[in-house]
């Protein structure tokens, strides 16, 4: 096996499509994309230059990539700090253990000569996980979904958590259909999807702002250009079946909204937002259960909750998970 560290633009575009033939675990096939990676270093050069560190066998077909960026005289995960997990890529027939050790060998020679390594939040369980020495990264929960909890005669608020919390979401439920038509539903379709995220991030914002919280928002979600950017990241990704807006809507009024991210029997909830004048009724944590119920519904058999140890996941049935970091 031979690694290089392509740094050429034009270099990295050719590999696009050996790039679509590897794959990583979970969500963090959604953040090590070219859909991801290319238009965060198109939309965002802040977060760094473009890097592919690759694998070839010694026919010089490509069998792993890592996306990285290449920012402050350090190497990190391509479009860190906005993507929630990330892992190598791993062409499906490539032994994954032997060629993450081999990567993990070259990113050490890299950081003998070229700078630091920072790779944080890779995937727990993932190939580099499993090849590295990492330390303990940030919390991500998550919540299993159980179908047998799920009646086909009970309501989907009624999904997880406490009985405590369940009965207070029962009855903001009820008193939310008291003043309206109170409906769900997704925006998949990757033209609807870009305009619907370009209206969701100024609307996240303006929130946060109403609440005088917009300070403790990350630098990158106030960025200028973040609205453009995960717009037609969304639709990239839509075309694949990946991303779709879910909605609350009240008399056809969005009062919730959660960007999710789907890869295989998993659902990653990447961002929400709701208006703080309807905070009283938990239209969030409505959508949440909602979009639960039909997650499971369609096969999905876990949600990521993105990263943070918010105590509103665990009150909603999440257990604990911690992302990993490597720094060399």
């Amino acid at each position: 096996m031979r690694t290089a560290l392509i740094t050429n633009p034009q270099e990295i575009r050719d590999l696009r499509p050996a790039w679509r033939c590897t794959d990583a675990l979970g969500t963090a096939s959604i953040f090590t994309s070219p859909e991801w990676c290319q238009t965060a270093w198109r939309c965002l050069p802040e977060l760094g230059l473009p890097r592919l560190l690759i694998a070839q066998d010694r026919h010089e077909h490509v069998q792993a990539i890592l996306p990285l960026s290449a920012r402050s005289g350090a190497l990190v995960c391509a479009g860190s700090p906005l993507g929630d997990e990330h892992d190598l890529r791993v062409h499906s027939d490539a032994a994954s253990t032997p060629i993450g050790r081999g990567i993990l060998a070259a990113l050490e020679s890299y950081a003998r000569t070229e700078g630091r390594v920072q790779l944080r939040d890779l995937r727990d369980g993932g190939v580099l996980a499993r090849a590295a020495n990492t330390t303990p990264g940030c919390p991500a929960p998550l919540f299993r979904l159980n179908p047998s909890t799920m009646g086909t005669d009970a309501p989907p608020w009624l999904l997880g958590g406490s009985p405590r919390r369940r009965r207070t979401l029962t009855r903001h439920r009820r008193a939310l259909d008291r003043l309206g038509a109170v409906t769900v539903d997704r925006v998949a379709d990757p033209q609807q999807l870009h305009d619907a995220v370009a209206r969701f991030v100024p609307d996240r914002l303006r929130a946060w702002r109403q609440r005088g919280r917009l300070h403790q928002l990350p630098d990158g979600d106030r960025h200028p250009q973040f609205a453009e950017f995960l717009a037609t990241a969304a639709a990239a990704l839509a075309h694949r079946g990946h991303c779709f807006l879910n909605r609350l809507l009240l008399d056809g009024r969005a009062l919730a909204q959660a960007l999710y991210f789907r890869v295989g029997c998993a659902d990653l909830l990447y961002m929400a937002t709701y208006e703080p004048d309807f905070s009283r009724y938990s239209p969030s944590h409505l959508l949440l259960t909602e979009s639960t119920a039909t997650a499971a519904r369609e096969g999905i058999t876990m949600i990521e909750l993105g990263r943070g140890d918010e105590q509103y996941k665990f009150d909603l049935g999440a257990e604990p998970r911690y992302l990993r970091d490597i720094i060399l």
